[in-house]
């Protein structure tokens, strides 16, 4: 048959059919592995401990509080902490706690403070009995504190109450306080014999005796022997300033003669934190009265005991750096040969004890010694004042024996000792 040549009629193609193939490549391609990886598990969430629970920390100086259900850090404890709460402690002597502080802080310097007039002191200032008898005391309290000079005076103990941290350093200068002691503190004046003859006045006590007057004039002869005034007499073992009390007044001499030296004030300075004595507490006891030329040449008053202080925090007590003056006076010495004689030692010598006032070392009235060396006073290692020396020239009077040496006790977690020349019992430092 022929091939159509005509015209492109529409009709279908009658053309021999070409037999071409789909010349592409086959796809040769795989999947890939299936993964057989698991996800990592994890475990559900154990809490440590429960909303309400609190513990100590590691180093038991403050507590840990319960937060989202792990231990997360809470208050400071200043004392120490016991399995879950803070320690604290009574400040000794009166009926008062501390308390929650607003955070302010106090500065005094400058200031003087009478405790006879406790309520007139410009801080938050009251009188309280103490709770184990003695004087009532003048409390004065602060939230935080820096005390510079201070000039305290009064018949009232005085006690600072802080209820964080405190620091002293200037001076606190309780020399002029006039606090009256327990009877047997106190010295007793010297015997007045025939008008001329006259006893030396006791020395007062605190945590040391107070030295015995010496005698005047002699066992024979023309004049009656004037016995010298008995010491006052120390505190027990063991007296922790529990009541806080001062030192002993030394006594006169027999006759218009020397007057006695005055003792030592009282301080507690109470701290809930950490206690800086970086200054000077002066709590020492007066030198006794010279003997004075007159008519009768007197005889020599007594020495004043060194004062109490006590030092009290719930941390550290830190006072290498600071002073605590706190000995007993020297006794005064007679008058003699138509001159006075000499007024005692006031007990703020650091190294040692106060000097006796010494003898008139002239001789009258047929070449006699009429005077005598007063007793020293009490210090750190020999808080015993020394009794004043005996005249047994007739119509010769006695010397003042020397004031006790006062008390210094610290109590706290730990301490440094300050510099003093007070009694300082070890035994007291370790608060429970």
């Amino acid at each position: 048959m022929d091939p159509d040549t005509g015209p492109r009629d529409g009709g279908p193609d009658t053309g021999p059919r070409d037999g071409g193939t789909d010349a592409g490549p086959e796809d040769a391609g795989t999947d890939a592995p299936i993964d057989v990886g698991t996800d990592v598990g994890t475990d559900a969430f154990v809490p440590e401990c429960d909303p309400a629970d609190v513990q100590c920390d590691d180093s038991d100086t403050g507590l840990e509080v319960c937060v989202d259900g792990r231990w997360a850090p809470g208050n400071r404890c200043v004392v120490g902490c016991d399995v879950d709460h803070c320690l604290s402690y009574d400040p000794a002597n009166v009926d008062l706690a501390f308390r929650p502080t607003s955070g302010a802080s106090s500065s005094v310097d400058g200031e003087s403070w009478d405790t006879t007039d406790c309520a007139a002191i410009p801080h938050d200032s009251a009188v309280h009995p103490q709770t184990v008898g003695g004087p009532d005391v003048c409390v004065v309290r602060f939230d935080a504190l820096s005390i510079g000079n201070l000039t305290v005076t009064g018949a009232r103990p005085l006690i600072v109450l802080v209820d964080s941290d405190a620091r002293v350093t200037g001076r606190i200068d309780l020399t002029a306080m006039n606090i009256p002691a327990a009877v047997a503190r106190n010295g007793e004046e010297g015997e007045n014999v025939d008008s001329y003859a006259d006893g030396g006045g006791g020395g007062g006590a605190h945590c040391g005796h107070g030295g015995d007057g010496g005698h005047g004039s002699s066992d024979g002869g023309g004049w009656d022997r004037a016995e010298g005034g008995a010491g006052g007499s120390r505190v027990g073992g063991g007296f922790l300033l529990t009541p806080l009390t001062p030192g002993g007044r030394g006594a006169a001499g027999g006759g218009p003669s020397g007057p006695g030296g005055r003792g030592g004030g009282a301080l507690q300075i109470s701290v809930l934190g950490e206690l800086t004595m970086a200054g000077t507490i002066d709590a020492f006891g007066q030198g006794g009265g010279r003997g004075i030329d007159r008519d009768n040449w007197s005889a020599g008053g007594g020495g004043g005991a060194g004062g109490g202080v006590l030092l009290e925090a719930g941390g550290a007590v830190l006072a290498a750096a600071g002073t605590v003056h706190a000995g007993g006076g020297g006794g005064g010495s007679p008058a003699a040969c138509d001159m006075n004689g000499r007024v005692g030692g006031a007990g703020n010598v650091i190294d040692g004890r106060a000097a006796g006032g010494a003898a008139i070392t002239a001789r009258c009235l047929g070449g006699n010694q009429y005077s005598g060396d007063g007793g020293d006073g009490g210090w750190t290692d020999a808080r015993d004042g020394t009794d004043g020396e005996d005249n047994g020239t007739d119509g010769a009077n006695g010397a003042g024996g020397g004031g006790g040496a006062g008390c210094l006790i610290i109590r706290a977690t730990r301490h440094e000792e300050p510099n003093h020349n007070a009694y300082f019992d070890t035994d007291s430092i370790t608060l429970e």
